[in-house]
């Protein structure tokens, strides 16, 4: 486990400020029989991130590394499609690019989207809906859509 701790934190960027050896743990959610996989967590607060390795990779010549993020521009069209895709006429889905777009990458690799659009419902109203998008460079893990309730 040494040699793991002492491995992440020369080589993972992740890990070079502050790394918590302390954490060294087991994880039983990827582990299986016979194929454990550790864990221990870097940086602080909102920073903090648990990395994840295997026996075989403190072997491995492989160095440790942050992740890959997917492109700001792809990660919205992709937001943008599911707001598309999730609306009764897509057509005439107006989605935010501008004023109410964040984007976000987290520590772990992922990528938050989060926007506004219109679209008309079924009765030919426009309503508007706030949308927010998870993402990895692999593309959309899930995309959550709320409409704005106005009250008077």
């Amino acid at each position: 486990m040494v040699r793991a701790v002492n491995r992440i934190h020369r080589e993972d960027p992740r890990c070079k400020k502050y790394i918590d050896p302390a954490t060294v743990a087991l994880s039983p959610s990827k582990s299986q029989p016979g194929k454990p996989v550790f864990f221990l967590t870097c940086g602080t607060g909102s920073n903090a991130v648990n990395v994840f390795f295997t026996p075989e990779d403190i072997a491995s010549p492989q160095t440790f590394h942050a992740p890959v993020y997917i492109d700001h521009a792809g990660a919205v069209d992709l937001c943008e499609a599911y707001a598309k895709n999730h609306s009764v006429h897509p057509s005439t889905v107006d989605f935010s690019r501008i004023l109410d777009l964040t984007t976000v990458d987290t520590p772990n690799g992922n990528t938050t989207v989060t926007s506004k659009f219109t679209a008309k419902n079924s009765f030919n109203v426009e309503l508007t809906f706030n949308i927010r998008c998870l993402l990895n460079k692999n593309g959309l893990i899930e995309g959550e859509v709320d409409p704005i309730v106005w009250t008077a």
